[in-house]
Parts: C-alpha cells; structure tokens; sequence
C-alpha cells in the first residue's frame, strides 16, 4: 500500500512541527515549506508525490490562494485544505469555490484538523473531490455589515454561507430574535450563481393570512376579456432566491405549497387549473424552535434541515459588537470616520449581553449618533442611546420560572442524596462525593447541547463557557462526548 504524502505550507514553525509530528504518527510523509513560491516550484515538478496539501492563506510573498491556482494548474485533483487567522466571510467564500476541500480558522483543534487531512487524502483514493468552478468576483465588498466578526462562532457561519452559496439545496436559517437572519440569506444569494437574479424577501406577518396562499401562488383573476394571471411570489422570483423571513408565521396552506415546490418545483396558481414550475431557490428564516410549533408540518421541516445555519448569538461573539458599532456608525456619521467611539465606549459594548442581539446593537448605535451627530461618543452617550432602546422580553417570564424549576430541582437531589447518605451512616458509603456526583449529572447535557449550539466548534464552546479549550477536551473526554 502506497504511503500517503502530504505538504505542509506555513510560515509558523509551530504550526508546521505540531502538524508533521501528528501525521507522521499515523504514517503519513511530510514534507514542509516556509512560503507559496518554494511550493509552488515543487508542484511543477512531478518527481515529488503529494496526495494532499494543507497551507495558510496569509504567507509571506504569495498568498496560499496562488498555492490552490497552483495546484489547479500542475496537480488537479489533489486537495487542498486552508487554514487562515484571519477568516472573513469573503475568504470563507473565495476557499470553498476555489476547489478548496476544507477550511480551517486558527487556532484550531489538532485532532479535528488531523481528522480533516485524513479525510482530504481518502478523498483521492475514492475520486470524490469534485472541483468547482471560481466564477464570484471577490473584490466586491460585503455589504452585510451586521455579520462581520473575528469570532471562532462567526467564523463557522461564515463555512456555513459558503457552502450553501455553491448549492441548489433550500437553507433553513435560525437564530434568535434580533440576529442577522436576512443578511445571512442576502450573503448566500450575492455569492451563489443566483447573484444576478431577484432577490425576494417577504414577511408573512406584513400580510394578512386570508391572503397568504395567494400571495405565493398567485390567482386567476375574472374581468370581461378572460383570465388574467396574477403572478405570485414563485413565480416572481424567477431564478433568483426567495427568503421567507419567518416560517413560524406560514399557514398550513402556504406550508402544502412550499412543500411541493421544495420536492417537485411545482405549484398551482388559485383558480388557474395550471401548474408551474418553480425554478426560484428557497431560503427560509426562522426565530422560534419550529419542532414545537404544533401546527408546522413535520414534513417541510424534515426537508427544510437538510441544509441548516444556525446564526450565533451576539452574546456568544461579544467581541464582534466593537466590529459591527464602527461599521454601522461609519457609513452614518463619514464625518468621525474610524473615530467614532472612544475606547471605553468600545470595551463596554464588548461586555454586553445584547438580549435584542445585532438590531439592538444596531439601534443604539442610529440613537447615539442621531443624539449626538458628527462627535465621537463617549461611554456616557452609548449609555444614554441604550437605555432608550426597548429590547422585547418575551422570554424572560420563562427564563425566571425555568431558574425557579432548577433551583427546586436541584435541592430535590440534593435532600434525596443527604437522605441517602443519614440512612446508610453505619455502612461503609463514601463521603465528600456530592460535589462530583453532581457535575456528572449536570455537565455532560451542559456540554452538549453547547456543542451543538456551536456546530460542535470547541472553540466557540469553550469560548461561550468561560473554559480553557483544554479544560472543554479533558471534560468531553471524562465523559465520553465526541
């Protein structure tokens, strides 16, 4: 069996060391190179094998994007993987249409970028890597402010955008009340092969739910001289992208008609007797928790999962909020441009839980700046704007009645275990244990279902949890989390 080679182009001896020392205990060649062009040379000769190559975007010279034209160009065929610390969106975009087959944001977990590396040289070895064609102009600016961010979560909805992007698939986008959901879609049609095409956004509750099936579908109307089609939103979105921006507000009736256009590409005007075929692609927002939604058919959801991006919170990226104020704050007050706030302005901003996630970001920094036009803000001013925003609270009874049914919870055990411990005083039980026994309890739900909530991104978790990401791998190994 032949030995799997892999080339390794970075200019961090650590990265590059850490790498190699780990593929070669798992029996792969490898061979290393500090910068683009050194590669670059070695791909033009044949003589030197390679089944896989991992390189960093940013090298001295070159970038790691002239390694993948490289590639493209002297070795078709072989993999590439990406790594950057300096995701963006765009990035994330140009890696994933670039015939990259994966893309990793520094720093990352050393055994899941093994993981990815073993899986790009199967990927030969099975013929599975399909290369995809480059055809975005990436000197575009992205327009979607409210997504920017440095962040481990953003990085991975970034990965996420760009995969649907080169994808016919229909997108369910989720996140809470207040998070970017549009922007997400409008960025997944403006690098798709749609970008040229309509982009149709529509909220359900805008439109009075007698009228929503017609809305979509659109009807027969009867005057004097015949039948005159009334196009509806499936038909006026033509080949371009149509976003629902809340499912939870669809009737069954418009939940039937999407459900056929999702599997078939077909619906039937009102009254029309025809079908038409559907050609738009379908992206769908949600904020709410749609499997409780009881009248949601079980079906469309099942169909509408296959492709999923769940947008993180704003509480989960604080850090990101410094990035999104300036942004926003920039194209209204061009005046204080990359001045706007003063620094402790910007930390506070950074500390903040934002219930009301990105729109009340948003909204306090439009009130700062309408309160006090073409000045820098201090922290006094920021506080002023956000005290006269008003984030909705829904939530919160049930918060409170949640952190009530824990705590009752909680002192339930708590009594059962001293209980258990009195009656068995005599015997040999052993004492001290309750803390323990009770993280075992608690901790691997905790983790898991942040895991989850991440996209099983470490980074984020341990981010979200106030862990070391060391401390996240030794717990998740403790209790055999994956």
């Amino acid at each position: 069996m032949k030995t799997p080679v892999a080339w390794i182009v970075d200019d961090e001896p650590a990265i590059c060391w850490s790498l190699r020392k780990a593929l070669e205990n798992r029996g792969v060649r490898v061979s290393v190179f500090s910068d683009a062009e050194s590669a670059i040379q070695a791909l033009r000769s044949v003589e030197q094998p390679c089944d896989t190559i991992i390189t960093d975007v940013r090298l001295p010279h070159a970038d790691g994007f002239c390694v993948v034209d490289a590639v493209a160009k002297f070795r078709p065929g072989v993999p590439v993987v990406l790594m950057t610390a300096f995701g963006d969106l765009s990035t994330a975009v140009k890696a994933m249409k670039a015939s990259v087959f994966e893309y990793l944001v520094k720093p990352f977990d050393l055994q899941d970028a093994i993981r990815t590396i073993e899986k790009a040289i199967d990927s030969v070895a099975v013929g599975s890597l399909i290369p995809q064609q480059n055809t975005i102009d990436f000197t575009v600016p992205i327009n979607e402010v409210l997504l920017l961010g440095n962040s481990a979560a953003i990085q991975q909805t970034y990965r996420q955008i760009a995969i649907a992007s080169r994808s016919t698939q229909p997108v369910l986008i989720t996140g809470p009340d207040g998070a970017p959901i549009e922007s997400v879609a409008a960025s997944i049609h403006r690098h798709s092969e749609r970008s040229q095409r309509p982009f149709l956004s529509v909220k359900p509750a805008s439109i009075p739910i007698e009228n929503l099936e017609l809305e979509f579908v659109g009807n027969v109307q009867d005057d004097p001289g015949g039948g005159t089609l009334k196009t509806g939103l499936f038909g006026l979105a033509g080949e371009g992208s149509l976003f629902i921006c809340e499912a939870f507000d669809l009737p069954g009736s418009v939940q039937s008609q999407l459900l056929r256009v999702l599997e078939d590409s077909f619906y039937t005007p009102h009254g029309s007797g025809t079908t038409l075929h559907c050609s738009a692609r379908m992206l769908i927002g949600t904020h709410h928790e749609l499997e409780k939604h009881e009248e949601f058919d079980p079906s469309l959801l099942q169909k509408l999962r296959v492709m999923q991006i769940d947008v993180p919170p704003l509480s989960f990226r604080k850090e990101d909020a410094v990035l999104i104020a300036q942004a926003i704050a920039n194209r209204l007050n061009k005046k204080c441009a990359n001045g706007t706030f003063t620094p402790s302005a910007l930390y506070w901003m950074s500390t903040q839980e934002w219930p009301g996630d990105v729109r009340q970001l948003r909204n306090v920094v439009e009130k700062a700046i309408a309160l006090y036009p073409n000045q820098p803000l201090d922290l006094s001013n920021v506080r002023e704007a956000f005290e006269h925003i008003e984030v909705r609270k829904l939530g919160q009874p049930a918060d409170e009645a949640r952190n009530r049914s824990i705590a009752v919870i909680v002192k339930e055990w708590l009594n059962g275990k001293l209980s258990e411990e009195t009656a068995e005083a005599g015997s040999s039980t052993e004492f001290g244990m309750l803390y323990d026994e009770f993280l075992a309890l608690v901790e691997p739900p905790l983790l898991e279902e942040m895991l989850k909530r991440s996209a099983h991104n470490r980074a984020a978790t341990a981010a979200r949890l106030g862990l070391h990401r060391s401390t996240l791998r030794q717990k998740m190994r403790r209790y055999g989390i994956d």
